[in-house]
């Protein structure tokens, strides 16, 4: 299994657009991977987690195509996480596909290649987002999108091909959103980004499972720090809603390791950073790695 990172910004991105504190201007000044779009990752080819406007540019930008691929599953309906207009790109005129490639010019689509057929997968509340947007999303009129949607239910694990997951409800906002445990050819992920913790069901099912890898959001890292829960037990860390920052990503990497839940060592990752509470990215690594915490960036592939 190979996972790409094609965001592992916040909302307001890294630097955040509208901003020039030290930690923006710093990132604005050194490039490279203090730039931090919207968080989404890529597993292998075929398999995208989360849809937002930047990720295409981030994939762009290291030579990777996005048109293999045949799943999208949505953790939740928020802007940097879901742009469901991007759908409207794969929009074609039946037939132009077929076509040499002069006479394609004499008709607009917005492609003139093949696509596989592409499977959104989200809750109730993603499906709702999408139609508020656009309510022939996966029909467009006379043009062929190669799309079609599939609700998930909490803790009810999905068969797709020749791998599977199961949507894992996260502790966000008042919006339906999940976490992802993937399982493809021996390997197990968990994605989780949005979330500030989870009821014990949740705690539990991922508990269950161990893992290859985690990816885990830390969006607002260094602050939000809360001195009530000082030495108490790391499940207590894990109860919150909203987002998780480093406090807790320390509990659930302890807390992981004390279950049992790696198959080999710890192989943890943060993503989903906001500038106002992470440093750019060497320095963070620099102050995470003794915590055996890894700082992803875009473009970054994991092969496991």
């Amino acid at each position: 299994m190979k996972i790409t990172f094609l965001g592992t910004g916040a909302a307001e991105m890294y630097p955040a657009i509208w901003c020039q504190c030290e930690n923006c201007n710093k990132a604005l000044k050194e490039g490279g991977r203090n730039i931090r779009g919207n968080s989404a990752a890529l597993i292998d080819d075929d398999i995208m987690l989360d849809m937002n406007t930047t990720c295409f540019m981030v994939a762009a930008n290291n030579g990777i195509s996005l048109a293999s691929v045949k799943h999208i599953l949505v953790t939740h309906p928020h802007r940097d996480h879901l742009a469901p207009e991007m759908l409207k790109w794969r929009r074609m005129k039946p037939g132009q596909d077929q076509l040499p490639f002069e006479p394609q010019h004499d008709g607009w689509s917005a492609r003139y290649t093949h696509l596989p057929e592409v499977t959104v997968y989200g809750s109730d509340s993603v499906w709702m987002a999408m139609n508020q947007v656009n309510t022939n999303l996966f029909s467009f009129g006379g043009y062929d999108t190669a799309a079609h949607f599939e609700r998930i239910e909490d803790g009810a694990e999905v068969q797709c091909d020749d791998f599977s997951f199961i949507p894992v409800r996260a502790n966000h906002k008042k919006e339906h959103a999940h976490n992802f445990i993937l399982i493809r050819n021996g390997k197990t992920i968990l994605y989780a980004v949005d979330t500030g913790g989870y009821s014990e069901e949740m705690l539990t099912l991922i508990t269950s499972k161990k893992y290859d890898c985690v990816i885990m959001e830390g969006t607002f890292g260094l602050g939000f720090y809360d001195k009530k829960l000082e030495g108490q037990p790391d499940k207590e860390y894990l109860t919150g809603k909203g987002h998780m920052n480093l406090q807790k990503n320390l509990a659930m990497l302890r807390y992981l390791t004390k279950m049992g839940c790696w198959k080999n060592e710890p192989n943890f990752y943060i993503t989903h950073l906001c500038p106002h509470f992470t440093l750019p990215h060497d320095d963070y690594q620099a102050m995470l790695e003794k915590h055996g915490i890894k700082v992803a960036y875009d473009g970054l592939q994991v092969n496991l």
